[in-house]
């Protein structure tokens, strides 16, 4: 009975300090991304990644380091680690297929065919399920990126997802703060 009280205090402890480890993990991922935007802001890129990368060590599920290190790599046009980052963020994000899609535009920019491929079908599908799923906020977006992931593949059901598009209104001038140029 002891051993079975002792046992059960041991596992009680770990767990409490697993728990307290991981909030502070996370705390310093979000002062380390703190850090990294600002150094962003002032076009410090190579300091920010830094400061990023610390944020993704300290909490390797936290998204929005991964997606300001991406906002940089864009930046710089450096596409080959961009795209290592996003399968990065594809194993460490759980249900983060999104991503599946950012591959597949920069495998294909890249001249990696096979991989655009592989990943336009996972993006059809990621895509298909948001479609279906009643919890999805901007069917919108989920039509034009499928659609996109389709014309790559040549599948002209693409046609089908852009009739559907088309009962929304667009806007008149075109987003100047894009700042992909991977597609």
């Amino acid at each position: 009975m002891k051993n079975s009280i002792f046992l059960f205090l041991l596992i009680f402890s770990i767990s409490c300090s697993d728990k307290k480890e991981s909030v502070e993990n996370q705390k310093a991922a979000e002062e380390y991304l703190e850090k990294g935007i600002d150094f962003k802001v002032q076009n410090k890129f190579d300091s920010a990644l830094v400061y990023l990368d610390l944020a993704i060590s300290s909490a390797p599920g936290y998204k929005e380091a991964y997606d300001r290190k991406s906002e940089i790599l864009t930046i710089q046009k450096k596409y080959n680690d961009l795209l290592e980052l996003h399968k990065q963020m594809i194993k460490k994000i759980p249900n983060n297929q999104e991503e599946s899609f950012a591959i597949a535009l920069l495998s294909k920019k890249m001249g990696n065919e096979a991989e655009a491929k592989e990943y336009f079908k996972k993006s059809i599908n990621f895509y298909t399920q948001q479609i279906q799923s009643d919890t999805v906020r901007l069917k919108e977006d989920a039509y034009f990126n499928r659609a996109i992931s389709k014309k790559f593949i040549t599948d002209n059901s693409y046609k089908e997802d852009l009739k559907f598009l088309n009962q929304y209104p667009r806007p008149s001038k075109p987003n100047k703060n894009a700042q992909h140029d991977f597609c």
